[in-house]
């Protein structure tokens, strides 16, 4: 029985269609075209399209006829990175992005993003720098205690 448009952001955490789509088909894995468009009975024709073409687009939902199959890695949903990163800093205590690169598995330049996003927002700070070549090696240490990474701000690329 499909659920309703409150009832699925809550069940799936997020108000944006896609981002439900992707969560729906992530637990799934392969459905009929027919019963995931009556799960989302309640989307305009063009929301559920541009949210559709979206996910097929970033080669997440491959659809042949009638059947959709979920492509994408669910660990790495939206937020996923981040937090798989949170946990690492939480790990090592003292860390440099490197360390950080090794023990999650993220590409460098989002462990950049994050510890500079997250010096600046005050959960973590520098304690030392060691010169690589042309470029500084920053050492961080986390300052917050929480193991609930920080909510991304709007506008940070988190995919």
């Amino acid at each position: 029985m499909p659920i309703s448009r409150s009832g699925r952001d809550v069940l799936f955490g997020t108000t944006v269609p896609a981002r439900q789509m992707e969560k729906f088909l992530a637990q799934k894995k392969i459905c009929s075209f027919t019963q995931f468009r009556a799960e989302f009975y309640d989307l305009s024709r063009g929301l559920f399209w541009s949210s559709f073409i979206r996910l097929t687009s970033t080669g997440k939902v491959v659809k042949d006829g009638d059947s959709i199959t979920y492509t994408g890695d669910p660990n790495l949903m939206r937020g996923q990175r981040a937090e798989m990163a949170w946990k690492a800093m939480h790990i090592l205590k003292s860390f440099n992005n490197a360390d950080i690169v090794k023990l999650s598995g993220i590409p460098m330049t989002y462990v950049k993003h994050l510890t500079a996003l997250w010096t600046k927002a005050g959960y973590l700070s520098r304690i030392g720098r060691q010169k690589d070549g042309r470029h500084w090696t920053y050492t961080y240490r986390m300052i917050s205690e929480s193991p609930i990474c920080p909510r991304s701000y709007r506008g940070m690329k988190n995919e």
